[in-house]
């Protein structure tokens, strides 16, 4: 297959190269033959009588680093062709036509690349082959196709796949609770593995445990620290979160719970579904009712 990279340099209509990178040159032809074909060459994709098929498309392109695109095109005339041009559009407006070989021989489709424009342009092509008769065929629009945005690598699809859900709890963790304003957020939503984050010990392939203590937190418990079944610890003491303490009956694997010195108000949920739990401090709260789990040393 023979593919060809093509800078998508503008081209002054009427001035072709030859595969020997010569000009094609009027006074080469015969005079009437001459002036019809520079005539051809300078009008912008005449309406044809004859007219075949081109296809876009990106399959084998990398957008976000290639920044190409491949057309294939079928039922294009036979004979002698003297020039192929090449028009495209960017979101609807018609851009100038480009010289891009002086044979359809052999050609099986064309990469272009595209890395200065920007993500998100439509497109859409045709071609045009002028013949050595000095007439010319034009194909129909090709399909619209649209330049992709780059991946996004996010902190989470970058983990292992064991910690993807726990990487997930622990990204709405730092929203609800002002992650950007906290005094230490080291690595926190980056692609950094989790056990790099600040305050996070990963053990095996789970989240074990989240200390974030004297750290400046604001706002809420996430609800979801609930998902996180191997947690073993969770000391947030001395911030000033707000709210209630959500419900921890699923981390059965957990042994403290250090919640003291915060803002946090309402009753205390039931702590009886984690049975490891021995260490728990929620002093200094506004907070109500009893712990209700044999074992643990004080409120």
């Amino acid at each position: 297959m023979d593919m060809s990279h093509l800078s998508f340099l503008r081209r002054f209509r009427g001035t072709s190269e030859r595969s020997g990178g010569g000009r094609l040159s009027c006074r080469v032809l015969g005079f009437l033959a001459g002036v019809a074909l520079c005539l051809s060459a300078l009008a912008a994709f005449p309406e044809s009588a004859s007219s075949f098929t081109l296809t876009a498309s990106t399959d084998g392109c990398t957008w976000f680093s290639g920044n190409c695109v491949r057309f294939t095109w079928s039922g294009a005339p036979g004979g002698s062709h003297v020039s192929v041009y090449l028009q495209h559009e960017e979101n609807s407006a018609t851009q100038a036509e480009y010289y891009i070989t002086n044979s359809l021989s052999g050609r099986e489709f064309w990469e272009i690349k595209f890395s200065d424009l920007p993500d998100n342009t439509k497109f859409r092509f045709r071609i045009r082959v002028l013949l050595s008769n000095a007439s010319s065929s034009t194909s129909d629009w090709s399909n619209e196709i649209t330049k992709g945005t780059p991946p996004v690598i996010t902190s989470c699809s970058s983990q292992a796949t064991n910690l993807q859900a726990d990487c997930a709890v622990l990204e709405t963790f730092y929203d609800d609770t002002g992650g950007d304003n906290w005094k230490t957020s080291t690595n926190w939503k980056t692609t950094n593995p989790l056990g790099q984050w600040h305050g996070i010990t990963v053990s095996g392939d789970r989240v074990t445990e989240i200390k974030l203590t004297e750290n400046q937190l604001t706002g809420v418990i996430s609800p979801g620290l609930n998902s996180l079944s191997n947690l073993v610890e969770l000391s947030l003491w001395r911030n000033s979160l707000s709210g209630t303490i959500p419900d921890l009956s699923s981390l059965d694997r957990l042994e403290t719970l250090h919640l003291d010195g915060n803002n946090l108000s309402g009753d205390v949920p039931d702590l009886s579904g984690p049975d490891r739990l021995w260490d728990v401090d929620l002093s200094d709260n506004s907070l109500g009712g009893t712990i209700s789990s044999a074992g643990i040393d004080s409120m």
